[in-house]
This record gives structure tokens, sequence and C-alpha cells, in this order.
């Protein structure tokens, strides 16, 4: 997800982003999955981490 977009997303209604956000990269990191790329699992994991730890950090 584009980061203005769901900063956008943030500051209407933080909970509802965190989620939205949440359910993107866990489909992300399942798509990743079911075709045995596991390196692109983790690097979206490690990109997940990072949005959150900046955002939740931040509310």
């Amino acid at each position: 997800m584009d980061a203005l977009v769901f900063e956008n997303k943030w500051s209407e209604d933080p909970k509802r982003a965190r989620a939205q956000v949440l359910s993107q990269y866990l489909a992300e990191i399942d798509d990743c999955l079911e075709v045995g790329e596991i390196e692109c699992a983790r690097k979206i994991i490690a990109t997940m981490q990072n949005v959150l730890k900046r955002y939740l950090i931040s509310s």
C-alpha cells in the first residue's frame, strides 16, 4: 500500500487502517508462500514490521 494512502486512512480511522494494511500484507505473504517464494514472504514481513512500528509508535 502506498505510504501516503496509508497515512490518509490512518488519520481517518487508525484501527480500520491497521486492519486493512495487515489484511493486504497477509494476502501478499500468502501469495508468495503459495508459489514457494519464501524470500518474497520474508521481505513483505519485514516491510510490514517496519510500517507497523512506525505508525504504532507515532499513535
